[in-house]
């Protein structure tokens, strides 16, 4: 354990030294969020509701968005790849006495915290600015206890299973398509562009058979107070089950990628 504390300190002092690139990553996992609140601003002028959300919903959904996607979504999946390609997963890996997993977990928590500090104070800001459309709601400390849980194993279950995706560099040489595809279902199916009930029923049934709807829409539906204790516990107990599934995948893929690994440069 002593040496993933080691490695979450060298990961902190590394954030640090590359704060400005944190910022501007920070910045482009936030931005579209506030654009799409500009949006719905305008869609809404003369509507109560659209799709069965009201505007303060709308609002506060996207503000729940943006700190999905900046604190809980990982990103473990270019650095493996990367390392992957030039030859270092070897030294990494194969010669050091640490996990994939556990490597690219401690530098992902590492990053989550740097997003953490600066998100808390852009969320305030935001949530003064637009006081005036979301007053009055608030979060009960049993939906805030089922929030957390549910945040935490969809960070668990988008971390396994992006890690597979950097681990597919041991048999494609670019896996820029892999990524663009699964950002595309998070987009459509997860409910990150928009709410699921806004899509056509064939794209919401589609959703219901795939883990994106429960990693980001789930937990966003939590926090509206959109869903039953029932529909919540059978949310988590799907969450759960994919859960399960990656960490399948995960052993099965680093398995078969360390036999079919072969280090070429570097």
């Amino acid at each position: 354990m002593s040496k993933y504390w080691l490695l979450f300190k060298q990961q902190l002092e590394y954030m640090l030294a590359y704060r400005a690139t944190g910022l501007i990553w920070f910045l482009a996992d936030t931005t579209s969020h506030l654009v799409f609140i500009l949006f719905w601003l305008a869609a809404f002028q003369g509507k109560s509701a659209i799709a069965g959300f009201s505007l303060r919903e709308m609002i506060l959904y996207y503000l729940g968005a943006m700190f999905v996607s900046a604190i809980i979504t990982p990103h473990p999946q270019h650095w493996l790849a990367d390392t992957i390609k030039n030859g270092q997963f070897s030294a990494y890996f194969l010669l050091r006495p640490l996990s994939v997993l556990g490597d690219r977990l401690v530098s992902q928590i590492a990053w989550r915290l740097f997003r953490f500090v600066i998100m808390i104070p852009t969320l305030l800001l935001l949530w003064l600015f637009l006081s005036g459309f979301i007053s009055g709601f608030s979060v009960s400390g049993q939906q805030l206890l089922w929030l957390i849980l549910s945040l935490t194993l969809a960070f668990l279950g988008q971390m396994l299973l992006k890690t597979c995706l950097g681990l597919a560099a041991i048999w494609f040489e670019e896996i820029g398509w892999l990524t663009a595809f699964w950002d595309l279902l998070m987009a459509l199916l997860g409910g990150w562009f928009f709410p699921i009930t806004l899509l056509p029923q064939a794209m919401q049934t589609a959703s219901l058979w795939l883990p994106f709807r429960y990693w980001f829409y789930f937990p966003l539906s939590i926090f509206l107070g959109k869903l039953s204790s029932a529909e919540i516990l059978q949310g988590v107990m799907i969450q759960l089950f994919w859960l399960v599934v990656a960490v399948f995948i995960y052993r099965v893929t680093l398995k078969r990628g360390i036999r079919a690994y072969s280090a070429y440069g570097g």
